[in-house]
């Protein structure tokens, strides 16, 4: 629909996914998802992984208490 040449496709979602499901089965639904997968599998995992060590080094290094001392806010 955002790439296609104007006037060529239909521009209602619904209309669209009955044209893909017809012409192409299924399978013609996801045929994009692989390429998400490899870029947001990735990038997930070292967001968790980044996230927890920034937390970890923060009690560490900053919060000296604790860590169940401190509120949910802090």
């Amino acid at each position: 629909m955002q790439t296609a040449t104007p006037g060529t496709t239909t521009r209602s979602g619904v209309e669209m996914f009955r044209n893909i499901s017809s012409a192409e089965g299924s399978a013609g639904l996801y045929r994009g998802i692989k390429p998400l997968w490899f870029r947001q599998i990735p990038y997930t995992i070292v967001k968790f992984v980044a996230f927890e060590k920034i937390v970890q080094a923060f009690y560490t290094n900053i919060f000296t208490a604790e860590k169940s001392s401190y509120s949910k806010g802090t």
